[in-house]
């Protein structure tokens, strides 16, 4: 569509149906024709609409890094952190089965959470991408003792694996958390509509 007029069409529900009225009296929806047409809209399925709804989300962008049984490092980029509760202090985390980091996940295992900074975007850019796996490591400012962790991140999370739940496609980690350093000034990497702020 190449058209930009916005075109309020008025409406109501009758029954399972909906009515379109030229009146003043019901709620009016815009569709932009330049994006959508009604043919779209009701060919939707449940998980476009929800796809396109989670993406009016801001999000902070993280990296979770750990060290498997066998020294090696893992990072993978999450936006899908929450706190839980500070009785004890907990969050979680949500992981796609199919990353690598995922089977070095187990119970009682240690990992960080680097909460990024804006000028780390190119961090976070490296780290969801499978081809630059062998690089997730190359910056300076890892530090690869212990628990590998950012020095220069927002903020980092230390945190032991206190409970697994597998959920379809993912599984979610809840971590205790063990220690945490922040920076003092404030600013964070977000990520909203498919585009990082």
């Amino acid at each position: 569509f190449k058209q930009k007029t916005a075109y309020e069409i008025p409406l109501r529900l009758v029954g399972s149906e909906m009515c379109i009225r030229h009146s003043t009296s019901y709620p009016y929806i815009i569709f932009h024709l330049n994006y959508f047409s009604l043919s779209i809209i009701h060919s939707m399925s449940v998980q476009d609409n929800f796809r396109l709804a989670m993406r009016r989300y801001v999000y902070s962008v993280s990296i979770m890094s750990n060290k498997d049984a066998s020294g090696n490092l893992n990072a993978i980029t999450v936006s899908s952190v929450t706190s839980i509760s500070m009785e004890p202090p907990s969050l979680l985390v949500c992981i796609n089965k199919n990353s690598r980091i995922h089977d070095s996940l187990i119970l009682e295992s240690e990992f960080c959470i680097n909460l990024l900074s804006k000028e780390q975007e190119y961090l976070s850019n490296v780290c969801s991408d499978e081809e630059k796996y062998d690089q997730r490591f190359d910056d300076k400012n890892w530090n690869h003792e212990g628990v590998p962790y950012l020095q220069n991140a927002q903020s980092n999370i230390f945190c032991k694996i206190d409970k697994l739940t597998s959920y379809h496609t993912h599984t979610v980690v809840i971590g205790t958390v063990l220690d945490s350093m922040f920076k003092d000034n404030i600013a964070t990497l977000t990520y909203v509509d498919g585009k990082y702020e």
